[in-house]
């Protein structure tokens, strides 16, 4: 079995991801770096 080390918590716009001990992180902020990173390495 696998342990789980992370849990999305909340709902909708106050959903995040929480990594237990870590940190916690909007999932509006994870989308938003995800969205970016290939058209920031692209140029476009």
């Amino acid at each position: 079995a696998c342990a789980a080390i992370g849990v999305t918590v909340g709902r909708g716009t106050d959903a995040a991801l929480e990594v237990e001990g870590q940190f916690l992180l909007p999932l509006t902020e994870l989308r938003a770096a995800w969205s970016a990173t290939l058209p920031a390495a692209l140029g476009a």
